[in-house]
């Protein structure tokens, strides 16, 4: 055979493998994610700067892009009320002060400020995170009944990978709390308070709650009402305990409903709570966790009879529980459209096809993964064997994280 044609072939056969990869293939390498400091004592104004001022241009540029392309999602399904919006007291001062100097940091670093990453658009960029997530949080105790919270955020922008960063937040000199997302959102949907509680936020949709439903609701009565990020940023804050965190999570009016999990110190302390804007409609806890778990004879992929069934809860070393973006009582008191317009969220579409992000099937493959875990688990178990199985860990998954109060953890993954 000549080596043109040798060449060619080579060349064609890494052009297959290649394209199977991609078509074919989840990403299986995963990358520390950066800790960053920020000091609450310093103003508002100045606290996001030494971050801003460390990541790299080209980052925050090529962010900026695709955040264009989220937020023009946004403004297409809030529009109406998005003037409206601005004017309302959506954040507290003190946060609105931060996304102020997060926009004068960036314009001092990148010398002209993309309109992306306008103060206008900044404060929508932390509002519609619940437009387009798809999430994974669960609870399991190990064998020294200890809670561990583990989680993976979904997200439809893979551009957020690359932006992803711990934070040590800072307060008279003491990590106060530690936390997991990125430099444009002011609040907070993973984080850990230093030997107290774990929170994680996945999102929720019910029938009638559509997101312009919600603005619209929240417009004409905004007084004491709250977005899930910034009033999880103000519970690591201010809550002294896991008490004091679920009285504030169970109380507080929200602007949408949520899926709140928080995890304590010891083995009476787990739950995850089915918020609506007014308060909880559901709520499974450690303490009666056999009673939210599915009926037996149920199968992994609920569209596929021939996939595994789930493991009798009886047969499992330890408790736990888990929540991706359903409730327990699934289909009786939600809308089937629940996860979002796309047939790609679909609760209902056949959760085998490719990239399926079926919420029911991710539920059942991380309560399953659960139960064949042993008590004496590490923290490689809870990724390798529980948040990094398809379909829980999938193209979408942008970090995972696990964490525990009692021990002071939290550690996550770029996925």
């Amino acid at each position: 055979m000549k080596t043109s044609s040798i060449r060619i072939l080579v060349f064609s056969i890494s052009i297959f493998f290649l394209a199977i990869y991609k078509f074919c293939c989840v990403r299986t390498i995963h990358a520390e994610v950066p800790i960053f400091k920020i000091n609450l004592d310093l103003a508002p104004e100045k606290r996001w700067d030494s971050i801003i001022e460390k990541l790299p241009s080209s980052m925050l540029i090529q962010c900026a892009q695709h955040i264009d392309l989220m937020l023009n999602r946004a403004k297409f399904k809030v529009a109406p009320q998005l003037h409206e919006l601005m004017k309302s007291p959506l954040l507290p001062e003190e946060y609105k002060k931060e996304l102020i100097g997060i926009s004068q940091s960036l314009e001092k670093k990148l010398g002209k400020l993309p309109y992306t990453l306008s103060y206008e658009n900044l404060l929508l960029m932390n509002i519609v995170y619940e437009l387009f997530t798809c999430c994974t949080s669960g609870i399991i105790l190990n064998n020294e009944r200890m809670p561990y919270l583990f989680r993976n955020l979904d997200w439809p922008a893979p551009f957020l990978r690359s932006c992803v960063i711990n934070i040590d937040w800072y307060k008279d000199n003491n990590i106060l709390f530690k936390t997991t997302g990125f430099p444009f959102l002011v609040g907070v949907y993973t984080g850990e308070k230093n030997q107290q509680f774990a929170i994680s936020i996945n999102s929720r949709h019910a029938v009638n709650g559509s997101i312009k439903e919600n603005l619209t609701d929240y417009i004409k009565n905004p007084a004491d009402t709250w977005t899930i990020s910034i009033l999880t940023r103000y519970v690591l804050e201010h809550a002294k305990n896991y008490r004091e965190a679920y009285l504030i999570f169970k109380k507080t009016k929200l602007i949408a409903p949520a899926y709140i999990t928080l995890a304590g110190l010891n083995e009476n302390e787990g739950v995850i709570l089915a918020r609506n804007r007014t308060n909880i409609q559901l709520k499974d806890s450690l303490k009666k966790w056999l009673r939210y778990y599915p009926q037996k004879n149920m199968h992994l992929n609920p569209e596929d009879i021939s996939s595994p069934l789930i493991i009798d809860p009886q047969e499992s070393h330890t408790k736990y529980i888990i929540v991706t973006n359903i409730d327990q009582n699934y289909p009786a008191k939600q809308d089937k459209k629940w996860a979002c317009k796309t047939e790609r969220c679909n609760p209902l579409q056949l959760e085998t096809k490719k990239g399926s992000l079926g919420p029911q099937f991710r539920r059942n493959t991380a309560l399953n993964s659960c139960a064949m875990l042993s008590q004496n688990f590490t923290i490689e178990d809870l990724f390798q064997k529980v948040l990094w199985v398809k379909p829980n860990f999938n193209k979408q998954t942008i970090y995972s994280t696990v964490m525990c109060p009692h021990k002071n953890l939290l550690v996550s993954f770029l996925t």
